[in-house]
């Protein structure tokens, strides 16, 4: 990643105090490789273990919400998500957003990350 992009992706959040961020913004390239080398550890550490697990829980998942809009379309499959999400005929809104947007996406896809809250935990 262009060292430019690194000061500008993080350089608001290490403004605001973000700890390690202003060593990031000095030497993208060594703070990269140690936010690299960080990531790679805490995955070998928590995640690996249960990855085969997870992988299947999230498979299912997937698998269970495209039958669900393939048999009664978007407004079941929306609704169903988060109290923050509603279809209404050809409209998503999601609610919970800090700054409201209007996004027409022209025939382009639509890609739903999963997260977890402290009212709606995941847990594989």
């Amino acid at each position: 990643m262009p060292a430019e992009r690194v000061r500008t992706d993080v350089g608001d959040l290490a403004a605001a105090g973000a700890v390690r961020l202003p060593d990031l913004v000095a030497d993208p390239e060594r703070g990269l490789a140690e936010l690299v080398e960080m990531i790679e550890a805490y995955w070998e550490l928590t995640i690996a273990p249960h990855w085969s697990r997870i992988a299947s829980l999230l498979d299912g998942d997937v698998l269970y919400r495209a039958r669900l809009l393939a048999e009664r379309g978007p407004g079941e499959l929306f609704n169903g998500l988060d109290s923050n999400i509603t279809w209404d005929g050809d409209t998503l809104y999601v609610t919970r957003r800090r700054v409201p947007r209007h996004a027409e996406l022209n025939g382009r896809g639509l890609l739903l990350v999963p997260w977890s809250s402290p009212t709606r935990g995941c847990s594989p």
